[in-house]
């Protein structure tokens, strides 16, 4: 009996070696797809959109790469690297074009998706990624990969494809004043506003104004004209007069009905607040 475990413990160490040995099919992400966030600066018939594949373990691709269609209007150019064998730790450069009717162009972003098929140990998979292009009222094309689109600070409205857009001067758009590390510490920081443009498809977000602040929230950048004016406080307060009743020594203390009473911001026009004293002299109104 002593003897059987002795001939088996050696076999058993050597079983567990070859295990070890083998590769491990089943794993995930053997090829990583970054797609290079860029901008155009003008509206071509064509865009070259540049990306990156990441080989994490030995793989060979098997077909060219696929891309959906956004619609009429558009076509892809791909790369083509099959039957192309990469190993650990190489990185392709590779390059898609994308072939446009300016007459088609969307209001609103494209939203891509990129498979690219591949064997690994006789296994076959596909690795994806997605990224978004935006033709710009500016005439500009930006390109963007999912977790830089993710991270801009618009607020898309719903898509609608239109066959004329509204030129926009770049420099009349406003940018974010939301910074990128910024963390709500007071109820009132949470309330953001958000700043629209005729023709853009997105709004702007933009920090809360503070309650006890006189600011004016222009929601309209590009017209100039302020389509919001928040709450920030209470006006109030008391006019009293002393009267001298009949010549007498004895005065007499008394509130000012029917006074009108305006609030008035720094370099203002018009008044903020307008209110009326009541019969006991005092005056409330919200700004």
């Amino acid at each position: 009996m002593k003897r059987a475990i002795l001939w088996a413990l050696p076999c058993l160490f050597l079983t567990i070696k070859m295990v070890n040995a083998q590769p491990n099919h089943h794993h995930h992400n053997m090829l990583g797809i970054k797609v290079q966030s860029q901008e155009q600066n003008n509206w071509v018939n064509a865009l070259n959109i540049n990306l990156q594949l990441m080989v994490h373990d030995t793989i060979t691709f098997t077909d060219s790469a696929c891309i959906s269609n956004p619609g009429f209007g558009y076509s892809f150019t791909t790369f083509n690297l099959k039957d192309s064998t990469y190993l650990p730790g190489d990185t392709v450069s590779t390059t898609i074009t994308l072939n446009f009717d300016t007459t088609y162009v969307p209001e609103s972003y494209l939203k891509i998706s990129l498979k690219q098929a591949y064997s690994h140990f006789g296994d076959s998979t596909k690795s994806k990624t997605q990224f978004v292009i935006y033709f710009t009222p500016w005439r500009t094309i930006e390109v963007w990969n999912s977790n830089d689109f993710a991270s801009l600070n618009r607020v898309w409205t719903e898509s609608t494809d239109t066959s004329t857009k509204v030129f926009i001067y770049k420099d009349s758009v406003p940018a974010s004043d939301i910074p990128d590390t910024f963390v709500v510490q007071y109820d009132w920081q949470d309330h953001f506003y958000d700043v629209f443009i005729d023709g853009l498809p997105y709004s702007i977000p933009m920090m809360a104004i503070h309650p006890d602040s006189l600011t004016q929230a222009d929601t309209n950048k590009a017209n100039k004209k302020p389509t919001l004016f928040r709450f920030n406080g209470v006006f109030e307060g008391n006019i009293r007069g002393i009267f001298d009743i009949d010549n007498s020594a004895t005065l007499s203390e008394r509130g000012l009905a029917g006074l009108t009473v305006e609030l008035w911001n720094v370099g203002g026009v018009i008044p903020i607040a307008t209110t009326t004293t009541d019969l006991n002299g005092d005056f409330t109104e919200d700004f």
